[in-house]
């Protein structure tokens, strides 16, 4: 089983190619301004960039073996300040994928958006 770890303190999208979100193990509560996930595409919107959300744990399934992508973006809401997220997945008690990263600052000039891919083999 693969489950996907994430916090953060700005606004986080993770999409998913050649797999899926499962089960909910553990939805973030504290400092939550939006959360919403579907199959493909979780949404964590924070209510004070001060502050972290706590951690929140959904399963993934692998549709595709070797194929699978999870695309993940931190992005900043307001002027002056940046988003940072971290995510980890672990397969079978295992990590495999630990990263910790910052969006740009946001400003009247440029998209501090950060967008980071990677590539999944099996993970079931």
């Amino acid at each position: 089983m693969a489950k996907l770890h994430f916090i953060t303190s700005g606004d986080l999208i993770i999409k998913l190619e050649g797999l899926s979100f499962g089960k909910s193990f553990k939805d973030p509560n504290y400092n939550v301004k939006r959360y919403i996930f579907n199959k493909n595409q979780l949404e964590i919107f924070v209510q004070d960039m001060k502050n972290f959300t706590d951690w929140g744990i959904i399963e993934l399934n692998d549709l595709t073996p070797y194929q699978g992508f999870i695309s993940v973006s931190i992005d900043s809401q307001n002027l002056g300040w940046f988003g940072t997220a971290q995510i980890a997945l672990e397969v079978k008690g295992q990590i495999i994928i630990n990263d910790n990263f910052q969006s740009g600052i946001k400003g009247p000039v440029g998209d501090p958006k950060k967008i980071k891919k990677y590539a999944i083999g099996m993970i079931d």
